[in-house]
Order: structure tokens, then sequence, then C-alpha cells
């Protein structure tokens, strides 16, 4: 009887992590949610994830918002000569209906400026993603630490 007491929790815990790994909204699913760990007084830092629309139509995120940052937006990154520039989608992310889009380092990403707090490897924060046909979703992201240790150097 323990052991298949035990078994039901382990199955749980595994079930309870995964689901705080995705996030399914409308048509929308959301996976491999993270945002880069800062250094004290940093002011900037970007969230990444992968978005998944199942829907027949085209939906659009047109805007993020997060308790931690005065400012947040969606930005894409892309080289011009030597220089990797970042600007900010002002149209938002489209993403085509049965098709996903990843938003990665380097790339087009998630950006959270004028942090009002250090975001902290293994901590959860806040953020509210606004789709226009999926609305609203809101949802915790976990810092991680940079995989390659270094902050790419670009200009707006």
């Amino acid at each position: 009887m323990s052991k298949l007491l035990s078994l039901l929790v382990l199955a749980f815990i595994s079930l309870s992590t995964a689901t705080a790994e995705t996030l399914s909204h409308n048509g929308i699913l959301l996976s491999d949610v993270w945002i880069r760990a800062t250094p004290p007084h940093h002011g900037v830092s970007g969230g990444y994830l992968t978005i998944q629309n199942s829907n027949n139509t085209a939906d659009r995120l047109v805007a993020v918002t997060a308790d931690f940052a005065a400012q947040s937006e969606i930005h894409e990154m892309k080289m011009d000569g030597d220089i990797m520039k970042m600007r900010q989608m002002e149209d938002g992310l489209t993403i085509a209906g049965g098709s996903a889009v990843t938003l990665k380092p380097g790339g087009t990403h998630l950006m959270f400026m004028k942090l009002n707090q250090q975001i902290v490897a293994g901590e959860r924060y806040n953020i509210t993603l606004i789709f226009e046909q999926a609305g609203k979703i809101d949802m915790t992201i976990q810092a991680r630490k940079s995989a390659s240790g270094h902050h790419n150097k670009h200009s707006h």
C-alpha cells in the first residue's frame, strides 16, 4: 500500500512540474518560459518562451506587462553589419494559425526594463501576456542564469 501511495505522490509531483512548465489558454500553448537572472542593480532582463497557436487563425502577442519592471516590450534583435541591433516590435508578434514561434536569446524576446528588483535565479516572477484574440494570460516565470554567461552587445 505504501509503495502505491509513493508512486501516486511521485506521479502528482511530476504532473505539477509539467503544468508549471506549460500553460494553455484559448488555443495558445506557452512552454519553456523563463527570464534571465540579473546581477544586483541591473536595469534590464530578457524573457523567453515558445508560443504555439493551435487555432486555425493567426493571433498576435500585442503587449507584455510585469510587476517587477516599469517598462515591458516585445523586441527583436538583428545583425546590422557587425552590430547587433534591437528594436521594439510596435505592432506585436504574429503567430500564424497552427504554428509556433520561439522567443530566445539573440532573437525575438520579451524585454523588461527599469527593473524595480534584482531577478534572482530560481525565483518566480509574475507577467501578463496580452494577445489580440486569446486575451490576457497571467503567469509566473522562473529566472535562470544565462547559458552563455555573457550578454550580447546591441544598440537601439
